[in-house]
């Protein structure tokens, strides 16, 4: 599986994948630098933060997780995990 997510000045080093159960969690906070003689009026400006909650099954292989942040775009990709019915060809009895 292969999910692509837009996160608009955002940088690989903000962001955090977790997965909790059957849910994978993406957080991506935007890194924004600010002046020390230019102060923010408004801090809701000064960083946005993503988060995206995905629904997934259990038959996904987590640790085999690759991601990758390119201009914006974070593309995660999620390898199913090899279940014992496909491991262990089927044998007829009788």
């Amino acid at each position: 599986m292969t999910r692509s997510v837009y996160a608009p000045g955002v940088d690989a080093a903000g962001v955090d994948i977790e997965a909790i159960g059957p849910d994978l969690m993406i957080t991506a906070r935007e890194s924004h630098f600010v002046r020390v003689n230019w102060p923010s009026l408004h801090l809701e400006g000064a960083q946005r933060d993503y988060q995206l909650r995905l629904r997934l099954r259990l038959d996904f292989n987590y640790p085999g997780m690759y991601a990758e942040m390119h201009v914006g775009v974070l593309t995660v990709r999620l390898p199913k995990r090899a279940t014992a019915e496909a491991e262990t060809p089927l044998r007829r009895v009788a």
